[in-house]
């Protein structure tokens, strides 16, 4: 038999319990529909990935989430420069730290830019990168590779150099 004072003690612990139970389910987000278009993404069902995004977005669900998702449908579809506008709109959602997935969106959006053929706004995001994080080695080399391919040689060689110095075992 439990003593009434284990008993109380107990309830409270139950209570104290039940509350983070409900406050940890309280800061989580509805994302079923982002979740339904990355699926669709990676089936490589762009439409009705871009449909899922939409209906997030009437929704109200996670807008970084579901632009940066509805960008990557749109690339699937070779619609570079919507899906630029998605990811621009992605990058308006941030916070106002960066984070990862901040880089991320960057890196898509300077693909969509190069695949639209604006490689000198490619080139700007990859300097954006740098700016906040210049150990970034995929940024040196994918800026070196648009330089290389504008004719820019020796800025090139300066972005191939640096990515190999901050690596110098992985070429």
């Amino acid at each position: 038999m439990i003593h009434m004072k284990n008993s109380n003690k107990y309830k409270i612990f139950l209570a104290i319990a039940g509350m983070g139970i409900l406050l940890t389910g309280c800061g989580k987000e509805n994302q079923e529909n982002i979740n339904a278009g990355m699926e669709a993404v990676e089936a490589m069902e762009y439409e009705k990935a871009l449909a899922s995004f939409e209906t997030a977005l009437a929704n109200g669900e996670n807008t970084r989430l579901l632009y940066r998702g509805q960008g990557i449908a749109y690339m699937g579809l070779t619609q570079y420069e919507e899906a630029a506008q998605s990811f621009e709109k992605a990058l308006a959602n941030s916070k106002m730290l960066v984070d990862d997935m901040d880089y991320d969106i960057n890196y898509y959006l300077a693909t969509a830019y190069y695949k639209n053929g604006e490689p000198d706004k490619a080139v700007e995001v990859y300097n954006s990168i740098l700016a906040l994080k210049n150990t970034e080695r995929t940024a040196y080399f994918l800026r070196g590779t648009i330089r290389l391919e504008q004719g820019n040689y020796e800025a090139a060689i300066q972005d191939f150099d640096k990515t190999i110095s901050l690596n110098k075992k992985d070429y």
